[in-house]
């Protein structure tokens, strides 16, 4: 589940002057990969919040309801995270 972004916060400052990078999972939830629009949507928020926030990574994964990976989304995904490291 996405850590708030107090401890994301938290995690960069701490991170700030070491040799780490920090990525952060973004999920909304526990269970699978297939997210509905309105989670999605807190997904993309939770992006930006994070990237805003400092990190150096996002690691993220969605799947379209024949399993398969959800390029559309993760096109979104890719664009709102650019300068990013990206792990699927």
């Amino acid at each position: 589940i996405t850590p708030s972004i107090g401890l994301i916060e938290e995690c960069v400052e701490v991170v700030r002057h070491k040799d780490v990078h920090l990525h952060i999972l973004i999920r909304p939830r526990a269970g699978g990969f297939t997210y509905s629009s309105c989670e999605f949507d807190v997904i993309q928020r939770e992006i930006i919040a994070a990237r805003n926030a400092g990190v150096d990574g996002i690691v993220f994964g969605a799947l379209d309801s024949f399993g398969r990976i959800d390029m559309q989304r993760m096109k979104i995904v890719r664009e709102l995270s650019e300068g990013l490291i990206l792990t699927f």
